[in-house]
């Protein structure tokens, strides 16, 4: 009995197989996509197809051996010579258009059970013939398909390559359909971002006045497609939501909310010899703020469906739905960064359906203490992640309630605060991570920062109160190199200048000389040295004894002395017109370092206290008032609570004094 596909097999590949069995195999195949029949039905409806084409597939599947071509080069050849007579020259032929229509019309030709059944053991998938659309796009294989549209793999033919083709019919594209793919077609065209994909048309068919967009085409697979496969390795998930985060940052400055935001909409794009990139694949939930037509030169009146008082109705999975979004409100910025957290969550624990996690997380406790929760829910599954600080961003992303991801410690969270928490605990993962470790499956990794101020140092350290105090002394000790430098520059300039400069610039009287005048330039940039104290008012203005005049430095050989200063009183008047700069307030830098001294006291005498504290602090005249803490007010605190012990323990601290009034926003770890 012979072995193989029924249908596929001929008659004789029981005792022989050879170049015939092959042709006979591809030659029904062809059928089979031909007439979208089974291969066993063959020869019927080869009367439809083309000649010379069906001559070719009918003598190609034909049973007996002798009528086949012998070998698979020639079939190749006269598949070549019939294909010239049946594919669409570049003149090509009138438009004809699949996608669903009005039900006064008749169904279209994919709707068929026949194009959509695949009979059992066949081994072929259904999928309708290739058509043209708007006379250069040859669709070939059908993406998407639902009641507002389709969507389309096609070849263009103008440009010579693979695209991709988003149709809404014409009944549906004065509607909320339409309105969709003109938003997504706009926010594309103003969203130069490697992550989106790239936009090369979107205009109305000349045939019928159906809508569509024509996009870059992608090669790779979605988010979801990998998830299916198990749960990817924790540096790619972290690297790959990373480079999501940064795309959506630069569509929020930009005036653009996604709006539905879940695995499926995102892709991983896979090229030869190219580490994997995330890219952005489906705009058609966005919204379009305010700001983005300001950031757009118009020349014409903005239209009803893209003006900024227009809100569609929210999309989006349920898994990954923001709560405030699922209880009726609008897409934020603050729901993306909602939905890209849960993506997150999904992808380095493997959740499916991470609503429900989340939601079993929140339930257990006080919801205070979900945070908490959340952050040792993590560890325990990801030993890699202890100490990051994803593990402390992550629960702020994934707050149930917008107000406590825009209020919290750590500052003005938003997507580029985000990106930039995975770009460095990406760094440290890769750090902990040596490649001698035979335990560790090796993959591929994703792409690098596009830019060193989004990328983290893999040197860098963990806590964020460390990353402040080395950035603030390497900030001390560029300052001190600057103006140690300017010391030195003035000095010898003094000593140095040229005649003609000389001649135009007069030279102050000369001062006592300072350490930083008579410090090697080597000693000042190891240590920065210290602003000089003002001079009081009985040494900048001495009294005037006419037997006295200011010495003068001698002039170098082939210099001309220097011409005498200006009165003093002319100076005077100068420092008194000088705009004075404003006082600054406290940083966050030095509120956290003041507020160091006081953990020792909280550990030990405010007894309940969680290991991380949300205060926010009002500070003046170096002494500081709590007014909330875990965003809760401190008005409301009991006498015997742990926030009125931590309360009393903080403002017992010494903050620095500053002319103004400050408010800062720190996150304390006891």
């Amino acid at each position: 009995m012979p072995l193989g596909t029924p249908g596929y097999m001929p008659p004789e590949a029981a005792e022989v197989v050879d170049a015939r069995t092959d042709v006979f195999g591809l030659a029904r195949t062809l059928y089979r996509l031909l007439t979208h029949l089974p291969a066993q039905s063959w020869p019927e409806g080869l009367d439809q197809v083309p000649e010379p084409l069906g001559r070719l597939v009918r003598e190609a599947g034909d049973p007996r051996a002798d009528l086949r071509p012998a070998t698979m080069e020639e079939f190749r050849g006269r598949l070549h010579a019939a294909r010239a007579h049946v594919v669409p020259t570049p003149a090509m032929r009138p438009a004809r258009h699949l996608w669903p229509v009005p039900a006064d019309r008749k169904p279209a030709p994919h709707s068929e059970s026949g194009n959509t059944a695949t009979p059992a053991g066949d081994p072929c998938t259904t999928s309708p013939a290739s058509q043209l659309f708007e006379r250069r796009l040859e669709l070939r294989l059908r993406l998407r398909a639902g009641s507002t549209g389709q969507t389309w793999r096609a070849y263009h033919h103008a440009l010579g390559g693979d695209v991709v083709v988003k149709i809404v019919p014409a009944a549906l594209a004065e509607g909320e359909a339409g309105d969709r793919l003109r938003r997504e077609a706009a926010a594309l065209f103003k969203l130069q971002h490697t992550a989106f994909p790239q936009v090369y048309e979107s205009d109305s068919a000349e045939a019928d006045g159906s809508l569509y967009l024509v996009e870059e085409w992608i090669r790779g697979e979605t988010f979801g497609d990998m998830m299916k496969r198990g749960r990817p390795d924790l540096l790619l998930a972290v690297e790959l939501v990373a480079q999501v985060a940064e795309a959506l940052a630069l569509a929020h400055s930009r005036g653009v909310i996604h709006g539905d935001v879940h695995p499926g909409n995102f892709m991983i794009e896979l090229e030869e010899a190219q580490p994997p990139r995330a890219r952005v694949i489906d705009l058609n939930h966005c919204v379009l703020l305010d700001h983005f037509f300001a950031l757009s030169a118009e020349r014409f009146a903005t239209p009803p469906h893209l003006r900024p008082s227009y809100r569609p109705k929210p999309g989006g999975l349920p898994a990954f739905l923001p709560p405030e979004v699922a209880r009726g409100g609008r897409q934020t910025a603050l729901s993306d960064l909602y939905g890209l957290g849960c993506v997150l969550f999904s992808l380095i624990t493997g959740a499916q359906v991470p609503a429900t996690e989340l939601s079993a997380i929140l339930d257990a406790g006080a919801r205070e203490e979900y945070g908490e929760r959340l952050a040792a829910y993590l560890a325990d599954r990801l030993p890699d992640l202890e100490e990051s600080e994803l593990l402390e961003v992550l629960p702020v992303v994934l707050a149930p309630e917008p107000e406590q991801r825009a209020l919290n410690v750590l500052g003005a969270l938003n997507m580029s605060a985000f990106a930039l928490a995975l770009r460095t605990t990406a760094a440290s993962i890769r750090e902990t991570r040596t490649p001698a470790d035979p335990g560790r499956p090796s993959r591929p990794q994703a792409n690098p920062p596009a830019s060193p101020a989004a990328s983290a140092p893999p040197a860098a350290p963990r806590g964020p109160l460390a990353r402040r105090l080395l950035l603030a002394a390497v900030g001390l000790v560029l300052l001190g190199g600057v103006l140690g430098a300017a010391l030195i520059t003035g000095s010898s300039r003094e000593a140095s200048a040229p005649a003609a400069e000389t001649m135009l610039e007069p030279s102050l009287p000369p001062q006592a000389p300072s350490r930083e005048a008579s410090t090697p330039a080597a000693e000042l940039m190891l240590e920065p040295p210290l602003p000089s104290p003002a001079p009081s008012r009985e040494e900048s203005e001495p009294a005037a004894d006419p037997t006295l005049e200011p010495s003068l430095p001698a002039p170098a050989l082939g210099q001309t002395p220097p011409i005498p200063p200006a009165p003093a009183t002319s100076r005077k008047a100068s420092r008194r017109e000088r705009p004075q700069a404003p006082p600054e307030p406290v940083t966050i830098d030095e509120a956290t370092e003041a507020a160091a001294v006081a953990r020792a006291g909280i550990r030990d005498r405010c007894a309940g206290a969680p290991k991380v504290i949300a205060v926010e602090l009002d500070i003046e005249a170096g002494r500081g008032k709590v007014s909330r803490l875990n965003f809760k007010p401190a008005a409301g605190f009991n006498a015997d609570s742990w926030e009125e012990c931590v309360r009393g323990e903080l403002e017992r601290v010494a903050y620095p004094k500053r002319a103004t009034r400050s408010h800062v926003a720190l996150r304390l770890q006891r």
